[in-house]
């Protein structure tokens, strides 16, 4: 196992951001005053359709305790937001987080810096998986909640691919199948967020890099290997371009954030988007029984991995002055509210993943997990989020004919560990 510690300048390069959501909270200070009854949570936008039933179910059952919500878009904009607040004194007293070390919102480094406090004896620690476990621990000590687990790969509405005469994809070259049967009837084949395309490019090289390589993490963790000096990342951008050249994208992908790619989506303009199953929520607009997911596909059916994000956590600051009602709170999202938000955000609840109890609209990913064919979201454990954040840059400018996959991967490992 490699060691995930992250030097705490990262909050300190992060802190220099400016504010982008001042209409969430005044940057750099505010009233941070509380009762100790009022929990202020700064959670994601995809976030929003689950944790609002969530919050008003606990406050149902807890009328003495107030949760103050408020979401910034999902993506960098929001742990720029976050990092802002924290490193200003301002920090919500719960906030989503991410496990690991490959996000700037990410738990790892804000554990380090102090910022978080330690969760350890709370109850429901042991149910964390094992493959989880140093996403939310340093020098032993738990620090986030894990919400649930997130397989990824292709969302799509059922009906608009048998509209099409079409099935979910099995293959790579049934993706691009899709994507000329998609055009040939003025639609397109996948909604792409630019802003994300790394993102994008890193559930594809579950198949490229990570089939061949398990261990792949770990050696660029060591110096042992590199993005550039490893033919699976080359060829799992050559697959982005090739999607790209085959008209897949909506108009304006190379630029779309996340939440504009979901609009072509939801419109049905396109008719798949490759994403973390946590989006369902956002995508579905309260009818998750509409939408289906399945892997992105290899070349062929053992070459498909599925990565699971044990990303969605919870953490509470080390500032906060409303300690136990915010235990309060993680102790009722880890039970009680747990199914509630699986079902509503397009997650698995960790009790329905050990049991192997999916549901309808994640089916498509038991076989998987039965098989061992999935690995841990392997940005989640690089060193830092300069990687992933150089990753996204990278791939856009390979698919606009700036650099060479070559030449862009060379930027993301010298991007990591910053």
């Amino acid at each position: 196992m490699f060691s995930r510690r992250v030097s705490s300048r990262w909050v300190k390069t992060a802190a220099v951001a400016i504010c982008i959501a001042p209409s969430l909270v005044a940057c750099g200070g505010g009233d941070s005053e509380s009762d100790g009854n009022t929990v202020r949570f700064l959670g994601h936008t995809g976030l929003e359709p689950s944790m609002k039933v969530v919050i008003e179910e606990f406050e149902k059952e807890h009328p003495d305790i107030d949760i103050k919500a408020t979401y910034a878009p999902a993506g960098p904009t929001f742990g720029q937001t976050l990092v802002t607040q924290v490193q200003g004194g301002n920090a919500p007293d719960v906030f989503y987080t991410n496990g690991g070390t490959g996000a700037t919102e990410s738990l790892v480094p804000l554990a380090e810096s102090g910022k978080l406090m330690d969760l350890s004896d709370e109850s429901w620690v042991d149910s964390i998986p094992e493959a989880a476990t140093d996403m939310y621990t340093v020098d032993d000590k738990v620090y986030g909640l894990l919400m649930d687990e997130a397989p990824h790969g292709l969302l799509y509405k059922p009906a608009s691919l048998d509209e099409l005469g079409l099935e979910a994809p099995k293959t790579f070259d049934d993706v691009l199948n899709v994507c000329k049967v998609a055009r040939d009837n003025d639609k397109y084949g996948i909604a792409l967020s630019g802003q994300s395309a790394g993102f994008a490019t890193e559930i594809i090289a579950a198949d490229t890099v990570f089939a061949q390589d398990p261990e792949w993490n770990a050696k660029r963790a060591n110096d042992e290997t590199t993005f550039a000096d490893t033919p699976g990342w080359t060829e799992a951008i050559d697959r982005l371009v090739q999607l790209d050249e085959a008209e897949c994208f909506q108009p304006g992908a190379e630029t779309a954030s996340t939440p504009q790619s979901f609009e072509p989506m939801i419109s049905g303009q396109t008719l798949m988007t490759i994403v973390p199953s946590g989006a369902l929520g956002a995508v579905a607009e309260g009818k998750p029984e509409d939408w289906a997911m399945s892997p992105f596909p290899g070349e062929t059916d053992a070459d498909t991995r599925v990565p699971v994000g044990y990303q969605d956590g919870l953490a509470v600051s080390a500032e906060t002055e409303s300690k136990d009602a915010a235990l309060t709170f993680l102790e009722f999202v880890a039970n009680e509210g747990a199914a509630t938000r699986a079902e509503l955000s397009g997650t698995v609840s960790l009790a329905q993943a050990a049991e192997g109890d999916f549901p309808s609209s994640l089916s498509a990913f038991a076989p998987y997990y039965e098989n061992e064919q999935t690995i841990a979201r392997p940005h989640d454990t690089w060193a830092g989020g300069g990687a992933l954040n150089a990753l996204n840059v990278a791939v856009v400018a390979v698919m606009t004919g700036q650099q060479s996959a070559d030449e862009a991967l060379a930027t993301v490992d010298q991007a990591w560990g910053r």
